[in-house]
Parts: structure tokens; C-alpha cells; sequence
């Protein structure tokens, strides 16, 4: 299965024994403005595979 992995302004995750192939992100923490829930915390990352995530991104660019 081919997989982007996103954690958006989380507490405390755990990321791991993931594998993320040829899509555009691969694996993205981070936290978006204008949502209740802010400053993320606490994410940890591990055993992952992350492979060749060089896919062109097929969103409309503004």
C-alpha cells in the first residue's frame, strides 16, 4: 500500500513501523493556522520507511 503519512496539530503521537513510497509528501508533521487545536507537541517518528516520495503534487497551485 502506498501511503502519505500527516500529523496535524497533534499531542503526543506516535508515528512508527510506517512505510510511505512514491507519493509527493512522504512523511509531514506539522500544524495548520486557524484551528482550535494549536501548537503540536510531543510526535515521535520512528522505524519508518520512507522511499522515493518525489511525486509530482497534483493540487491546483493558486
Amino acid at each position: 500500500m502506498l501511503l502519505v503519512i500527516e500529523i496535524e496539530n497533534s499531542y503526543y503521537a506516535d508515528v512508527f513501523d510506517n512505510h510511505a513510497e512514491n507519493n509527493t509528501g512522504g512523511i509531514l508533521v506539522f500544524d495548520l493556522p486557524d484551528i482550535p487545536q494549536q501548537g503540536g507537541h510531543h510526535i515521535r517518528v520512528y522505524r519508518n520507511k520512507s522511499i522515493n516520495n518525489n511525486t509530482d503534487n497534483f493540487a491546483s497551485r493558486r
